[in-house]
């Protein structure tokens, strides 16, 4: 029986990740991921796990669904871990998307697992933010799965909570860009677009020889807002585009870059770069698309080569590269997202201990070797890539600054999210107003949201 102290907590957690479920969990996907001569360096220190006299059974929810490729990996290697540790017993419960609706009927009880797994960009906001998750400082410091290296040093990089604290674990990292279909690209003699006047020439191109440039699922409101973030961020700037979107007057958005950022979607949609119907198309119909080699180019994260790897036959070819820059932009042109999925420890389990003597196991490169094979990029240092998913590297490589995923407004305010700027964005998305007016309509809803 876990504390009444969840009980105050249950509104805020289930709006929060609510608010973050409007994008498919295994992109939900902020452990960053970054190149680790920038990762913190935790000296090493003696394990403090101790094994228990009697058996314990820890409860791990996981956002994975059962039959979905990497929760069978991690399943193998919980069957592992239990046939080697009988007095430390691991009961998966392979929630899936419906971890949220779960996780409020157990805290209503009173009750938690001990371990969860779900998408930085949704827990920091809600679960970590509400102090319900156990700092791991301390353990990050003593010896990973069989290394004398910090635990926290075998990742490719962790970063701190806003209080300075360690809180998740990566199982899984990501950055986001454009994949391309190479065979499509070949046929017409196109290079990868570095700049934003080249991927519009490429999207002409691609247009005038009857192939549909982009997808986007249009009725996940996610998909389409990304073309304005990332656009604002490259002619604004990343600080100037999260702080815009916490002013509570609205003001912010009557920079001009802005407006400019708008425009360029415009353009994209009255151009015909998406496909027809876009509008309604839901996750994951654009992927599947891109999957089956209509479409040039695909906007998303790097979650993307798992979800298609039982669609695409033997010589689909693609690679992803950066979002472009964008010439003239105040904005850092080379800086990546990146986010993980996580583990977490519930700061009321009774047995912290085991759940990191456990994480610790899941953690080790045995047990993620076999990610590559179900196309997850694992967050772990000398872990090869999946295919496809090689160029992650190099736009970690050469960003040199990084943010969570769409930049961190979902980590600020979720709700402002939902409620304010993805029901504006969609109406610019569509086509439905003119750049002028998507401004005007965030200026005025977002200062009438900040004076409730």
């Amino acid at each position: 029986m876990r504390s009444k102290s969840y009980y105050p907590f249950v509104t805020m957690v289930v709006l929060a990740l609510l608010a973050g479920a409007c994008a498919p969990a295994a992109a939900t996907p902020t452990t960053q991921a970054v190149p680790q001569e920038t990762s913190p360096t935790l000296p090493a220190a003696e394990p403090t796990a101790t094994v228990p006299t009697k058996p314990v059974t820890l409860q791990y929810w996981s956002y994975l669904s059962e039959t979905e490729p990497l929760a069978m990996v991690l399943a193998e290697n919980v069957k592992a871990w239990n046939a080697a540790n009988p007095n430390i017993q691991v009961e998966p419960t392979w929630v899936g998307r419906e971890l949220v609706t779960k996780l409020r009927t157990q805290l209503l009880a009173g009750e938690a697992p001990d371990i969860i797994s779900y998408s930085d960009s949704e827990a920091l906001p809600s679960v970590v933010k509400e102090g319900l998750i156990q700092p791991l400082d301390d353990a990050l410091k003593t010896p990973g799965y069989n290394t004398k290296e910090a635990w926290g040093d075998t990742f490719v990089h962790l970063n701190p909570y806003s209080d300075g604290h360690f809180y998740l674990i990566p199982d899984s990292y990501y950055t986001s860009g454009i994949y391309y279909n190479k065979t499509i690209f070949a046929k017409f003699n196109l290079a990868p677009p570095t700049t934003w006047s080249e991927f519009l020439d490429v999207c002409k191109t691609l247009k005038s020889n009857a192939v549909q440039p982009l997808a986007v699922d249009g009725a996940y409101a996610f998909f389409p807002s990304w073309y304005f973030v990332w656009l604002a961020s490259r002619i604004v700037g990343d600080d100037a585009f999260r702080m815009a979107a916490q002013d509570k007057t609205g003001a912010a958005w009557g920079d001009p870059g802005f407006l400019e950022a708008a425009k360029q979607v415009q353009a994209l949609v009255q151009n015909g770069y998406f496909q027809p119907g876009y509008e309604g198309t839901n996750w994951p119909g654009a992927e599947t698309l891109f999957s089956q080699g209509n479409v040039g180019m695909y906007l998303t994260g790097t979650w993307f080569p798992a979800e298609i790897s039982d669609k695409v036959g033997p010589d689909f070819d693609m690679a992803v590269i950066a979002f472009p820059s964008v010439e003239g932009g105040k904005g850092d042109q080379t800086s990546a997202e990146a986010w993980a999925n996580s583990w977490m420890i519930l700061k009321d389990s009774k047995y912290i201990d085991q759940s990191i003597s456990f994480l610790k196991y899941m953690t080790g490169k045995e047990a993620m070797a076999g990610f590559a094979e179900v196309m997850t990029p694992a967050p772990l240092k000398d872990v090869p890539l999946p295919k496809f998913n090689e160029g992650q590297a190099t736009i970690l490589a050469n960003a040199d600054k990084f943010m969570p995923r769409l930049h961190g407004i979902q980590e600020d305010n979720p709700e402002w999210v939902t409620k304010v700027f993805w029901v504006i964005d969609d109406k610019l998305a569509f086509g439905q107003i003119t750049p002028e007016q998507f401004i005007a309509q965030l200026m005025t809803e977002q200062a009438k949201y900040f004076s409730k």
